[in-house]
């Protein structure tokens, strides 16, 4: 069996206002999702035949396997350097055989920089946590090593010499006769998950030149509830996210500020969460792309948009008020602060709009974003947010033969008016 990487690391960009919302919920499993840099989302998706990396593309939104990340059978990103940008990739290419390469993102895509080796164990378990801090010289093990009883304890190896210590097990007030697994490491603190009968919850303990000082300290609620499994915690600033799971729904959280306009914030993570069709990809190529699915969100990620949004038909009229001539129909569709893909009610919306047009009509497809973050910021969330519309027909329907144009604008007004998608017909 295929041994799972509980990638532990989410870096989340800069800060505004702070709220908890549940920004994802899915049936599916989710591995990890990572945003490195100001707008490269990075996702961990599991396979029938391994761990792999996708990447959204920034012009379709479509994602993309990268073939240099997924240079193993299991993949998964295991920490970043915020200070140059790179992140690390842990590639496991055999039963005894894996490094942890360090890329950097490119215009085109990304450049490795350098390389690591892995510390030498024997790991008798099917799960494998992994956390490598920002100056490479430290990582943190989850896995079940030696005279392990049976279950996944939490292991520290260091950067010495030039090669890597052997794991050495973590203090007894840690490591108890329960799994911990998903070790994260921000602020001198070490964070990770302990499994309790059939739930999970969040723990953290001070840090001491990498070694875990006092007694750990479960995290209140709303990060821990009661019967639920806590599969992660990660914490930057005075951000904290968390995926959590009951009766079989996947919930991700977000406290604290909201991501600013632009980031690619969780929302985004919908699309590695669903299952993509598997697509026979010659080697020789270095992607393969995937389109998104759409988006599970819940009614506050939503920003409470209206289940079927109006569809507008603008009109010239004289000046005594008589119609002359009927200039466009068109669709709008309604997105939350930094939401770029569809919600559930927009694509309900989207779809039965499309379904009463003739074939082979021209639409033009413009995406707004408000006046809230950076120029660079809100550039990309208009012009996403058409590019992802453009995407989305153009892989449903197809057969249809629309020709769509896509145009992005960034509007003056500040809201949920001024944050969306407007479909017109020619």
């Amino acid at each position: 069996m295929k041994k799972t990487i509980y990638s532990a690391v989410l870096v989340l960009a800069a800060i505004t206002a702070r709220a908890q919302t549940p920004v994802l919920e899915t049936r599916e499993p989710l591995a990890d999702a990572i945003l490195i840099g100001d707008d490269l989302m990075v996702y961990t998706k599991k396979e029938a035949l391994g761990q792999f990396l996708y990447r959204a593309d920034k012009s379709s939104g479509q994602l993309v396997r990268d073939t240099q990340l997924n240079a193993g059978a299991i993949n998964a990103v295991v920490g970043t350097d915020p200070a140059t940008g790179e992140f690390y990739v842990y590639q496991q290419t055999g039963s005894k055989a894996g490094r942890i390469a360090i890329y950097l993102p490119v215009e085109d895509g990304f450049t490795k920089t350098g390389e690591l080796p892995v510390p030498r164990f024997k790991n008798n378990s099917e799960q494998l946590g992994m956390h490598l801090t920002s100056d490479r010289q430290r990582l943190y093990l989850s896995a079940e090593l030696g005279k392990s009883e049976g279950y996944e304890d939490l292991y520290l190896s260091q950067w010495q010499n030039g090669r890597w210590t052997k794991p050495q097990l973590l203090a007894k007030a840690v490591n108890t006769r329960s799994p911990e697994f998903a070790p994260f490491v921000a602020e001198g603190t070490l964070y990770f998950s302990r499994k309790e009968g059939e739930a999970s919850y969040t723990y953290a303990v001070a840090l001491e030149d990498g070694k875990p000082k006092g007694e750990p300290v479960r995290l209140p609620a709303p990060k821990n509830q009661d019967g639920v499994f806590q599969a992660s915690y990660r914490k930057v600033g005075e951000r904290e996210l968390w995926m959590s799971g009951k009766d079989g729904l996947q919930t991700v959280y977000l406290l604290g500020p909201s991501l600013e306009a632009g980031a690619n914030s969780l929302t985004d993570a919908a699309a590695a969460v669903a299952p993509a069709p598997e697509q026979n990809v010659p080697r020789a190529e270095n992607t393969e792309e995937v389109a998104p699915p759409a988006l599970a969100l819940t009614a506050a990620a939503q920003d409470m948009a209206p289940l079927v949004p109006e569809s507008p038909t603008v009109r010239e009229t004289a000046p005594g008020g008589d119609v002359i001539a009927e200039v466009f129909e068109g669709q709008q569709l309604y997105y939350a602060l930094n939401q770029v893909f569809m919600g559930p009610a927009e694509e309900r919306a989207l779809r039965a709009f499309l379904k009463n047009l003739p074939s082979a009509a021209s639409i033009t497809i413009t995406g707004y974003s408000d006046a809230i973050g950076s120029t660079r910021a809100k550039e990309r969330v208009s012009r996403q947010r058409a590019a992802l519309v453009k995407g989305y027909i153009n892989q449903h329907f197809a057969g249809r033969r629309f020709t769509l144009v896509t145009k992005h604008q960034v509007l003056t007004e500040r809201g949920k008016s001024a944050r969306r998608v407007d479909l017109q017909v020619r």
